[in-house]
């Protein structure tokens, strides 16, 4: 949702650019989240929950979002 809310606000997030992926937990990533979940870490907008995971089952707070989203490039 947030690269795709970069997108809209004219501030799409650079591609991946390769390499290793950087959670522990890469397996529990949907294939389909997978791109944007990187876009998302590259852009340092989210770099997971400690112990080198994300956790894309956790809970996703209010918290948690206003910070994700105050992250986000801005023209």
């Amino acid at each position: 949702m947030l690269s795709r809310l970069a997108d809209i606000m004219g501030q799409p997030l650079s591609p991946w650019l390769g390499g290793p992926y950087p959670f522990a937990d890469n397996d529990n990533i949907s294939s389909w989240a997978a791109e944007s979940v990187l876009e998302i870490y590259q852009a340092k907008i989210m770099t997971g929950v400690g112990d080198m995971r994300f956790d894309p089952q956790g809970a996703y707070t209010r918290e948690q979002s206003i910070v994700t989203i105050e992250q986000l490039p801005k023209k």
